[in-house]
């Protein structure tokens, strides 16, 4: 506790020399004001940025969906193979599958 006491004091008196250096209480509000805008802004843009992205994301994934879709219908009226035509449709749904991982990645 005497350490403890001893620190107290000595940061009591090295208070009184640190208040000369602080500025005027004017100053230090207009400083915290413009730092809370501008953090308000950066934040405000960049959750608009991440709204925009993941809206971007969804219209992507939808036109993967469409172009899996209308090339699986196709092979509906093919005259390959029936194997052939279900190897094709299996490795097409894998890579559109895997574009989108990697995508989201």
């Amino acid at each position: 506790s005497a350490c403890i006491a001893i620190g107290l004091h000595r940061v009591h008196r090295l208070d009184s020399v640190l208040l000369d250096y602080v500025p005027d209480d004017v100053v230090f509000n207009v400083f915290v004001t413009f730092c809370s805008l501008v953090t308000a802004f950066r934040t405000a843009h960049a959750l608009t940025r991440y709204t925009e992205a993941s809206a971007m994301l969804h219209r992507l994934k939808g036109c993967w969906f469409d172009s899996a879709s209308t090339l699986i219908s196709f092979c509906r009226v093919s005259k390959a193979d029936v194997s052939e035509v279900m190897r094709f449709q299996q490795t097409l749904v894998r890579l559109l599958s895997l574009m989108n991982a990697f995508a989201l990645d």
